[in-house]
């Protein structure tokens, strides 16, 4: 009798253990529920007509309402300045305006008239319901006097502030041109700026006279130095040390005309008394 091992695959004994599938719960799913179309009627447009309608109007009469409500009226004005004459100055000129109600108040307009006052860089305007403003100047700071025909106050940017009766009464430079400033005005207040800022602050106090008459060359005059100081448009303060290191070679010639320290190593002078004679000592000539 013959018997075949090798059955054909798929009359082979079942495993014993059934494979596992997986199951969401023993819970009966619950059947998904049909939702039903929302059709819009024309009475539904009808009725939300009538809410937008009631919304604006309402807005529209609450609006008119706070605009004439004497509540809103501005009646105090809080100025913030560090110059007291600027501060009066400022309330003057609010105290002229009608300022209204504070919900129409143009911010932006009345910060730039009042910014239109030469002595006033920044202002920042806030609003505190229900009636008060406060305005915070900043002011702008004189940092020369420019000679144009007369004295006149500027600032870092240039802006001039107001003219004044004599340089002594300000502890500031003054810069010069023979021009006034009439050509290359900007080019030439830069430079200036430049000599002031390289400069530390103890040299920049002794600065009396900038003169920028000269093309690309600064003249200066200190204030415990009377000759003019030729230093061309760099290297300011490097060119200053040198003289004050050689001052004391300087003074045995008397009263000088100018120093010219535009030339590295070398140190051109001209005494006021006579034109003088050629000297090389350590790099140092005169005419």
């Amino acid at each position: 009798m013959a018997v075949n091992l090798n059955l054909p695959f798929k009359y082979r004994l079942e495993p014993r253990v059934e494979t596992s599938h997986y199951r969401r719960g023993e819970k009966r799913a619950a059947p998904k529920k049909i939702q039903k179309k929302f059709k819009v009627k024309p009475w539904h447009i009808f009725l939300l007509g009538i809410l937008f309608t009631g919304m604006f109007v309402t807005a529209q009469q609450t609006y008119l309402y706070l605009i004439g409500w004497d509540k809103l009226i501005i009646s105090e004005i809080d100025v913030v300045c560090g110059k007291l004459e600027l501060k009066a100055a400022a309330e003057s000129y609010l105290a002229q305006k009608h300022m209204g109600n504070i919900l129409l108040l143009d911010i932006d307009h009345l910060r730039h008239s009042l910014e239109a006052h030469p002595w006033i860089k920044e202002v920042h305007i806030g609003k505190a319901l229900p009636s008060r403003i406060k305005i915070v100047i900043t002011e702008r700071i004189p940092t020369a006097v420019i000679q144009t025909g007369s004295w006149i106050l500027i600032d870092r940017e240039g802006v001039e502030l107001s003219p004044i009766t004599s340089p002594s009464e300000w502890k500031l430079p003054l810069f010069t041109d023979k021009q006034d400033f009439q050509e290359e005005r900007e080019e030439k207040l830069m430079l200036a700026w430049k000599l002031l800022e390289e400069l530390p602050p103890e040299e920049k106090d002794r600065v009396q006279v900038v003169n920028l008459s000269e093309y690309d060359n600064v003249q200066v005059r200190l204030k415990d130095f009377p000759a003019w100081i030729k230093l061309g448009h760099d290297r300011f303060f490097q060119k200053l040390q040198t003289l004050r290191s050689e001052r004391l070679f300087l003074e045995r010639f008397g009263a000088l005309e100018y120093v010219d320290l535009r030339i590295p190593e070398r140190i051109y002078f001209k005494p006021q008394t006579s034109a003088g004679t050629a000297i090389s000592a350590a790099g140092k000539e005169s005419e």
